[in-house]
Formats: structure tokens, C-alpha cells, sequence
């Protein structure tokens, strides 16, 4: 083999391989962004949920109001599920509850976090 033909070869060889890792990280970087985008989405939902729920109780008294905590994590259920997963009556059905579920818990923590201290 001619050694023009040698380094063509592996000219096309290396810009082939820095393309496949600049795709992927193009991949990787996208996927992220939509990930922070999801984050975002959630803290906004949780305390868009959270004054909501606060103004309730100041308007008609009574009431327990959560800590945000509580909210941001049903919020990142409800968020997550935005993926277009969810297809049938019944799995959204499931999620919900398991959405329910998480921020059940998360309230008995807290709770129980703050009797502690």
C-alpha cells in the first residue's frame, strides 16, 4: 500500500471516530437538557401546587399544609409521566396511586424528621 493511500485511510478512520464520540455526546447533552427540563417542570408544579393549596387554607382556615417537600416529590411523578408512557386507563390509573403513595411517605418523614428536632 502507497503511503498517501495509508494516511487517507487513516484521515477517514479518525474523523469517523471524532464524529461517532461528537454524536454521542451530543446525545448524552441532550438528554440532559431534557432531564433539567423535567427538573424544572416539577419545582415549578410543586410550588405552583404548594401556594395553591397554602392560599386554600388561608381563605377557609383549617387545614394541613405539607411542606414543599411533599409536593415536589408527587410533582416529579406527575412530571415524569409526561414521557407518553402511560397508554391505557389503567396505568395512569397506577401511576397516580404510586404518585399518591410517594407523597404519603414523604409526608410521614417529614413529619416524623420534625418531631425530632
Amino acid at each position: 500500500m502507497e503511503t498517501s493511500t495509508v494516511a487517507v485511510i487513516a484521515a477517514a478512520v479518525g474523523s469517523g471516530i471524532t464524529g461517532l464520540f461528537g454524536f454521542v455526546a451530543l446525545l448524552l447533552q441532550r438528554r440532559a437538557e431534557e432531564r433539567r427540563q423535567i427538573r424544572e417542570l416539577a419545582v415549578q408544579v410543586a410550588l405552583e401546587n404548594w401556594k395553591t393549596r397554602k392560599e386554600a387554607i388561608e381563605k377557609h382556615g383549617g387545614g394541613f399544609l405539607s411542606p414543599v417537600d411533599v409536593y415536589l416529590i408527587h410533582a416529579i411523578f406527575l412530571v415524569s409521566a409526561l414521557d407518553g408512557s402511560l397508554k391505557t386507563d389503567e396505568q395512569i390509573r397506577e401511576y397516580i396511586r404510586r404518585g399518591f403513595d410517594a407523597s404519603k411517605v414523604a409526608d410521614e418523614e417529614v413529619s416524623d424528621y420534625n418531631k425530632k428536632i
